[in-house]
Formats: structure tokens, sequence, C-alpha cells
């Protein structure tokens, strides 16, 4: 019988504190299929298991910190991170939000805190991927469709070609993409058109 509980990665590199977060991801119902003190480490498990949550430790001994680790784990496998600190300067904070995680926790935490922003990253991660799977699903529709279709933003930048509008343009909807819709669609307007307002 499979597992379904949601299996959390524990990256620490104290080994104390590390199974003290291992007993109480247990006692909250949650598997944690390892714990690992290295970034390299980090990285090379997730590939391995697809844990649903990393748990990261900011300040980590070796070549590669927290932050380094999460960008990769990000980058590769899209695993939401959740960082554990217990103190980072400004810099190093900066960092860390361009990595976009999906939750920070200050140690010394309560058990309580960790449940609460668990459950709040699997389900910012699950809403994430429906939205990524409707779009996907919309962009086949639509570029399947034998209709012309160009949409754009409220400044009337495309964000989207379909083949026949690629065809109908001369433009590839790479190289179209964030241009205006007169630069690639030469029609006959008696003004430049105004921004679309956006519905309040």
């Amino acid at each position: 019988m499979n597992d379904t509980r949601p299996s959390i990665l524990i990256v620490e590199d104290e080994g104390v504190i590390a199974l003290d977060i291992r007993a109480t991801l247990g006692r909250l119902g949650y598997t944690v299929p390892a714990a690992v003190a290295t970034g390299s480490e980090a990285i090379a498990r997730v590939e391995e298991l697809r844990p649903d949550v990393v748990l990261m430790d900011i300040h980590l001994r070796g070549e590669m910190d927290g932050v380094e680790a999460a960008r990769a784990i990000r980058d590769r496998f899209g695993v939401p991170v959740i960082y554990l600190t217990a103190f980072a300067d400004p810099a190093t904070l900066q960092r860390a939000r361009i990595t976009e995680p999906f939750g920070y926790l200050l140690k010394p935490f309560e058990e309580r805190e960790l449940h609460i922003v668990i459950e709040m990253a699997l389900q910012r991660h699950d809403l994430q991927r429906r939205l990524q799977e409707s779009e996907r699903w919309l962009a086949a529709t639509l570029r399947s469709l034998g209709d012309t279709i160009i949409a754009t933003d409220a400044q009337w930048h495309i964000r989207f070609m379909n083949p026949a509008a690629e065809q109908l343009t001369g433009w590839s909807a790479p190289e179209a993409a964030g241009r205006t819709l007169s630069d690639v669609l030469r029609v006959s307007l008696p003004s430049e058109p105004r921004a679309l307002s956006t519905p309040r």
C-alpha cells in the first residue's frame, strides 16, 4: 500500500536539530524520506526522492549554502522550499527572496508554526501546478485552432500568438512576444489604440 502522506526532505547541518525536526514532522503526520546536511546532497536527494516539500536551512556548511541549493531545486525540479534560519543578514535574505521560497521559519519555531507553513506551501504549490496545467491546456487548444489568435496585455504588448497568427503576420511567436500589436500586425487605425481598461 502506497504512503499518501506528504513527504518532507530536511536539509539541516546540525544533527540534533535535524533529529528534532524529523520527530516533529512524524508527529504531524508527514513522512521524512531523508535528512541531509549539505546543499549538494539536497539536490541529489530531491532528484532521487522527489519530496513534496524541502525544509532548507539557509546557512549550510560547505561550498553551497541553502539559497544556492534552493535555487537549483526550484529551477530543476519545481519542488517548493521552506527556509529555516536562526538569523540572516539583509543581503542573504534578499538572495533568498529571489528564489521564490514557499515560506520562512525562524529558529526556534513551534510545532504549530511548522505545520501551518508546510500546509500553506503544499496548498500554494498545488494551486500553482493546477494553474500551469490549465495554462498549458489553454495554449494547446489555442494553438490547434485554425483561426488567427493574438493575445495582448492591457498595453497591447503581445503575450501569445497561435500558428495561424504567425503565418498571417510573418512573425514567430517568440519573436513577437513583448512587442506591441502595431509592430507585428499592420492594420489601418484612425488613431493609436488606447490601453485596455482593467476590471476593478
